[in-house]
């Protein structure tokens, strides 16, 4: 598995961090280090939702409602 809830929560408090250190800084190294760690991030927690997605398919009994109900929940629909 890519990251655990635990480990991206910590991830993502940590790009918290990084932005309120780079918002008024004129650093520009620390800005590039604060975009390259967004861009990773990101790409880990789109990773991660997909592999939680593909397994929530995997052990379903009726995939295509699964399937719909992923979409409906990504989309914002109820």
């Amino acid at each position: 598995m890519i990251g655990s809830h635990k480990e991206l929560k910590i991830s993502c408090k940590r790009k918290r961090n990084l932005y309120t250190l780079t918002k008024n800084s004129n650093d520009l190294k620390a800005r590039a280090h604060y975009m390259k760690y967004c861009k990773m991030l990101k790409k880990v927690i789109k990773e991660a939702k997909k592999q939680l997605y593909d397994r929530l398919i995997a052990k379903s009994d009726n995939k295509i409602k699964t399937t719909w109900n992923i979409i409906k929940n990504e989309t914002g629909r109820v």
